[in-house]
């Protein structure tokens, strides 16, 4: 397992959304509105990847809400006020939603008081990938001044990390297929990460880093250099005395954040320390 000291909190709240008994002969269609409407909210960053829908007559949906406003009907996308609209035509009505629970930790971090913000998730995730070093917090996806698609492919990138994640866990033939994704900056997955965090850095004009897993190392884990750059990236601050100091390497230019390996010295830490280590002395046009 990876030391995720530096992780950020959720802010998922359990809500309860009730659609009520949808008209008689729509009831099929009613079906594939509730579907369509949660599946929309979670693409658009206001839920988790978890919901329940109870049986009929009744439709009720139980969500984790990215933050206290996140079901509120300004926030939906294009897609969620189409199917919102559906469940108007099917129920009668619009449906209500309803915290359960009340934010832990105060109110959502807004994402413009942000001094950077990085892109991280894992396999016991669910909620926004985006974390704030300043504020120990995730910054939910749909408050983020992206396009509703931009932010789909965002939620769809967390997904698929979390897969790799969950099958690296699992070992298996694939292990260090799935490790290398997440471990090698150039990798599909990476690459990809550190393509979102430029879309996101140029839509808020912050900082917006990548983090880079790193499980297998070596005895000289310290000195290890940039990957991208080859250049220096120890975070030598004393600890508290930046909000960085929870990563122990930083590459500005790179815009790349990780940590010290948690597995050192044994025989397949140093046949597996490669992947995640500069393979040039310079760095490469784009490399972010």
């Amino acid at each position: 397992m990876s030391n995720y000291n530096f992780a950020p909190t959720e802010s998922l709240l359990l809500a309860r959304i009730d659609f009520g008994t949808p008209k008689r002969k729509l009831a099929n269609a009613a079906d594939d509105a509730v579907e369509e409407y949660l599946a929309a909210l979670h693409h658009n960053g206001q839920i988790g990847d978890n919901s329940l829908i109870q049986e009929r007559p009744q439709y009720v949906a139980y969500v984790q809400a990215a933050d206290e406003h996140a079901l509120a009907p300004q926030y939906l996308s294009p897609w969620a006020k189409q199917s919102f609209e559906k469940i108007r035509a099917s129920f009668g009505h619009i449906p209500k939603s309803v915290l359960l629970e009340r934010p832990f930790g105060g109110k959502s971090v807004n994402w413009n008081t942000a001094k950077s913000l990085f892109l991280h998730t894992d396999m016991f995730k669910s909620g926004s990938p985006i974390g704030s070093p300043e504020f120990g917090r995730v910054v939910p996806v749909y408050q983020l001044p992206l396009t509703h698609q931009q932010r789909d492919y965002l939620v769809q990138w967390a997904m698929a990390y979390r897969d790799h994640d969950r099958i690296w866990i699992g070992s298996g033939k694939l292990e260090i297929a799935a490790y290398r994704e997440m471990a090698d900056p150039t990798s599909q997955l990476s690459r990809r990460g550190r393509e979102h965090c430029q879309i996101i850095e140029n839509a808020t004009g912050i900082p917006t880093y990548y983090y880079l897993f790193r499980y297998h190392g070596r005895p000289k884990e310290k000195k290890r250099r940039c990957p991208l750059c080859g250049g220096t990236w120890r975070v030598t601050s004393p600890k508290g005395a930046t909000k960085f100091s929870r990563f122990d390497f930083r590459c500005t230019p790179c815009r790349l954040v990780s940590n010290i390996a948690c597995s050192i010295g044994n025989d397949e830490d140093e046949h597996l320390a490669p992947i995640g280590e500069p393979r040039r002395t310079s760095r490469p046009k784009g490399s972010r």
